[in-house]
């Protein structure tokens, strides 16, 4: 319809007809970009605070297994110490004392990483959604560090 005009006017020779006609297109096309822009950003946003949501639920499931696993590492260890000790002689132990000391010193317990959302963020490329350099550098190495890495230091 506004092509038919245009014609019209350039046909006619109403060159004010045609540049009001052209600014007229010209601000539609700025003002849908713009929204659009808008949305984008929006968007990005929403995004945004919907994986820092998830990546604070995650590290506190994190935080909680790393407690629980730390102690349980320091419960086996002692119990290790002990039959260690039970069988140098350096404290008397029963049998049955010395045996439930040794099996739990040598237990092994892992509890599964919740980095769901951190894997997300970089297979989708939205890691940048962290604002945070320094945030998003302490993220990735957590991720990258394993439990038993973490217990040693």
């Amino acid at each position: 319809m506004i092509l038919r005009h245009v014609i019209e006017h350039v046909k006619k020779q109403h060159w004010t007809a045609v540049f009001l006609d052209f600014v007229i297109v010209v601000l539609g096309v700025f003002i849908g970009i713009q929204v659009s822009n808008w949305n984008a950003a929006r968007a990005q946003r929403v995004a945004a605070a919907d994986f820092h949501e998830r990546l604070l639920t995650d590290m506190r499931l994190e935080e909680f297994n790393y407690r629980v696993i730390e102690t349980y590492y320091r419960d086996a260890q002692k119990a290790a110490e002990t039959a260690y000790k039970g069988l140098t002689g350096e404290i008397e132990l029963s049998d049955a004392e010395l045996l439930i000391n040794a099996f739990r010193g040598s237990q092994y317990n892992w509890m599964e990483r919740h980095r769901s959302t951190f894997d997300e963020l970089v297979a989708s490329g939205n890691f940048d959604l962290i604002a945070d350099t320094e945030l998003r550098t302490i993220i990735t190495g957590y991720f990258a560090a394993t439990y038993l890495e973490d217990l040693s230091r």
